[in-house]
Formats: C-alpha cells, sequence, structure tokens
C-alpha cells in the first residue's frame, strides 16, 4: 500500500472502526444518560446543574484518555490484530485513524450527546441554568485575560486530548500488556521528573531577606507550560506514528 492520503478510505476505516466498536460506544454513553438521569432524580435541577459543570468534563476525560487501551489493545496481536494488519490502507491512513476516532470524534460526540441531555434537562425542569455551556471547554476565559495566553491549547479539550496523547502512544508503542506498560512508564516519568524538577528548583533558587524568590521563574515557567502543553502531546504523537511504522503493521 502506498503512503498516499485518501480521504475515502479514511472515512471507509472510520466507519469500519465505529461499527466494530459500536457496542462500546453505546456502553460509555449510556452510562452518560444514566449519570444525568440519577443526578436528576436525586438532587433535582441543582443536581442536573452540577453534574453539566463538573460531572461531564471528568467523565468524558477519563473516558477519552482510556479510550486506546479499548479500541486498539490488540493492535499488533499476531491473531486478534490481524484484520487490522490486513486492511486496504497505508499506516499513515490507519494511524490518522485512529487519532480522528479517539481524539475527535469521541469526544465531540460525547460532548453533543451531554450538551442535549442538559437542553432536555432544562425542557423538563424549566431551568435554563442546567444547559451546559460546552464552549467553556473550548475556551479558557481565565487565560484569555491573562498576559501570557495559548488561546486553545489552554482549554480542557486540548488538555484532555494533550493526556490522551500518552495512551494513544501507549497502545501503538507497546506490542502486549500496553495498560500496565504504560502504567510503568507514567510512573516512572513522573518520579524522574520530580525528582530533576527538585533538584532545578534548588538551582534555580535564591537566598534573599528569609526567602526564597525564582531567577527568571517567569520566562522559565512560561517555555516549561508551553512545552509540556504543546510540544509533548505532538511529539508523543509523531512518536507513536513511528513507531508503528518500525512494527511493519
Amino acid at each position: 500500500m502506498n503512503n498516499i492520503i485518501s480521504l475515502r478510505r479514511i472515512g471507509l476505516l472510520l466507519r469500519n472502526e465505529f461499527s466494530k466498536n459500536g457496542r462500546s460506544y453505546l456502553i460509555l454513553a449510556s452510562a452518560l444518560v444514566g449519570l444525568y438521569i440519577l443526578s436528576g432524580v436525586f438532587e433535582g435541577p441543582a443536581g442536573l446543574q452540577g453534574i453539566a459543570s463538573s460531572g461531564f468534563t471528568m467523565y468524558i476525560s477519563i473516558v477519552t484518555i482510556m479510550l486506546p487501551f479499548a479500541t486498539y489493545n490488540n493492535l499488533f496481536h499476531p491473531v486478534k490484530g490481524l484484520n487490522a494488519t490486513l486492511l486496504p490502507a497505508s499506516n499513515e491512513e490507519k494511524y490518522l485513524t485512529a487519532f480522528l476516532q479517539c481524539a475527535v470524534a469521541f469526544p465531540l460526540g460525547m460532548i453533543l450527546l451531554a450538551w442535549i441531555l442538559t437542553l432536555l434537562g432544562a425542557l423538563l425542569t424549566g431551568h435554563n441554568e442546567v444547559i451546559w455551556n460546552i464552549g467553556n471547554l473550548f475556551v479558557d476565559s481565565d487565560s484569555a485575560s491573562s498576559s501570557f495566553s495559548l488561546g486553545f491549547f489552554d482549554s480542557d479539550f486540548w488538555k484532555i486530548i494533550a493526556c490522551q496523547s500518552f495512551t494513544l502512544w501507549a497502545v501503538h508503542f507497546f506490542k502486549s500488556r500496553k495498560f500496565w506498560k504504560a502504567f510503568l512508564t507514567w510512573v516512572c516519568v513522573s518520579v524522574s521528573l520530580l525528582i530533576i524538577g527538585s533538584i532545578a528548583m534548588v538551582r534555580l533558587l535564591k537566598y534573599k531577606n528569609m526567602s526564597y524568590d525564582f531567577v527568571g521563574s517567569t520566562r522559565f515557567e512560561h517555555i516549561l507550560y508551553v512545552f509540556i502543553t504543546i510540544i509533548v502531546p505532538l511529539g508523543l504523537w509523531i512518536w507513536g506514528y513511528l513507531k508503528m511504522k518500525r512494527q511493519q503493521f
């Protein structure tokens, strides 16, 4: 298969993925509906408003981040992953399909469903405040008024898919026991960054008037924030694709 990217083939791959994972998506969507109903039954309009503002965001974040393990856990399995290997599409098309399914279509679909639920909640209760303002997911109002703002890259939606970039990388990087290897990798990286950060903090601090002040802290924080928020997710997506190519998928 050549490396030319065909939108038609990507569409067919997405349709195949949605058909294969349709039952799982239905269960996740049903759980979201169930949470909303239970919140309304036990807490009334206040519960509907609360779950819309925080519960939906948390639920969608968790399931979106963990989604790659559910959809691509058997990606390189010699038997279970054979169908994916034999699909008539290039590696680029298969990886784009995985990205579009996990980082775009699924979270946006769940957000749309949550918004529709809040509309129904408003019709049933007569309280317009229970309608979820999903625009807050895509624009961080606090950062917009700040002197240093990354716009969309400060939003909750970007942070969700940025976190998911690690799990999407993991399913393409590891051949087996993907979840546990990813978990151990996350622990090791976290501990290492904590140690390095502590050492760097000590070196960047200066003692003055019985207190510690950062030397050039603002610039350092901005650089570190951009690196973690943008560079790391982009790097993980690219690394996952390159690793998939090396796996001769």
